[in-house]
């Protein structure tokens, strides 16, 4: 039971976290813009070997990836099913969105002791 609870609310905090994370850097970029007047640059760059971002967040979040696509490609086999990579890219991007909604919603609602309108 403590355990659930904590994963619901770092799963709350770390949606929360990415969506403030996304919009402060939208604000800074916006305003740098504004500021200058110069646009951003779509240069690539060569690729450095010497630098890599290895911070915390970063490679979690590659674990999780990482894990999750394998456990998807584990069940294809189990289930001796087709599954493209639009599926995949679908599932990944939608349950990223989805789940938090659904999560925030259901902790609201065990706050306030409402009964879903499904049940």
């Amino acid at each position: 039971m403590p355990f659930g609870l904590f994963s619901i609310f770092a799963a709350l905090y770390m949606a929360l976290y990415t969506l403030y994370s996304a919009g402060s850097y939208l604000v800074t970029r916006t305003l740098d813009i504004a500021a200058t007047g110069i646009g951003p640059s779509f240069e690539i760059g060569t690729p450095d070997l010497f630098y890599l971002n290895t911070s915390v967040l970063l490679i979690l979040i590659a674990i999780v990836l990482s894990f999750t696509i394998s456990l998807i490609f584990i069940g294809k086999r189990m289930s001796e099913s087709v599954i493209g990579f639009r599926h995949l890219f679908s599932y990944l991007i939608l349950y990223g969105f989805i789940a938090p909604i659904w999560l925030a919603k259901a902790v609201i609602g065990a706050t306030r002791g409402t009964i879903s309108a499904w049940r």
